[in-house]
């Protein structure tokens, strides 16, 4: 099983909009290499206005849309996304966020008959704290204020619904800023039907494409990845924020 690190880093670069400064690319270090993630402003569509914690139906399958239209295929995979979101309603992004994306969401939030399940584990430390944002048909995730090790952890099963293909579940922290450390794992509890893997897409504002910079599939998505928020990327992932459009740069198959 090969290792994975997921490490979130800060730019100091503004969201039209805001006057805050935000993180704006997640870099990925997968074996010996290192790939960059780009947020992109979901800031009119997700969280605004929502209760603290509440990540709507609308919002989730305004994500997927979004995706879709950028060539992102969503369905049976778990999809990992930077994001800048707007959680005080006012309008423009006011904070960074890492979302999980539990397979596709192709409709609003409503009942659904509960497949197999994806057990979910991720932990963080800030000193600002973060917010968690839960979108899960079985209201299965709990978050533990207290947790050994960490600030925040949250952790459970969420439903993997291949039947339907139309309602999907999902897993955020935002408030993320420089500094800022964690990790997080899924592990299979039962058989995935239809499960691909675990993939990382990346948004290039310049050329406006989306990109799937990494996918995971087999035993090797089934592993911990730690994140931490840095002030700059590497030298040598500036030529990784240029993306022609979308395409897979390394698919790894374990397992």
């Amino acid at each position: 099983m090969k290792k994975a690190t997921f490490i979130a880093a800060a730019l100091s670069a503004g969201v039209a909009g805001t006057a805050v400064a935000l993180p704006s690319t997640i870099q990925v270090g997968v074996g010996g290499g290192d790939l960059g993630l780009r947020a992109y402003d979901f800031s009119a569509s997700v969280f605004g206005g929502a209760p603290q914690g509440e990540f709507t139906g609308a919002a989730l399958a305004s994500i997927h849309s979004v995706l879709n239209a950028g060539g992102v295929n969503t369905s049976n995979w778990i999809t990992v996304v930077a994001a800048f979101v707007d959680t005080d309603g006012v309008a423009g992004a006011d904070e960074t966020a890492l979302i999980w994306l539990i397979d596709d969401q192709l409709v609003g939030q409503g009942v659904s008959t509960p497949g197999t399940q994806i057990s979910f584990q991720s932990g963080i430390n800030k000193s600002s704290g973060a917010a968690a944002w839960i979108n899960d048909i079985g209201d299965a995730i709990t978050v533990d204020n207290n947790a050994p090790g960490f600030d925040k952890q949250a952790f459970g099963n969420f439903n993997w619904d291949n039947d339907t293909g139309s309602y999907g579940d999902a897993f955020s922290w935002s408030n993320l800023a420089t500094n800022d450390t964690g990790n997080f794992r899924f592990q299979a509890i039962s058989n995935w039907t239809g499960f691909e893997g675990i993939q990382f897409v990346s948004y290039d504002s310049t050329s406006g494409n989306w990109g799937v910079l990494e996918q995971i599939t087999g035993t090797g998505a089934f592993q911990t990845f730690s994140f931490t928020v840095i002030p700059f990327p590497p030298a040598a992932l500036i030529g990784l924020a240029g993306l022609a459009g979308v395409g897979v740069i390394r698919r790894r198959i374990s397992g």
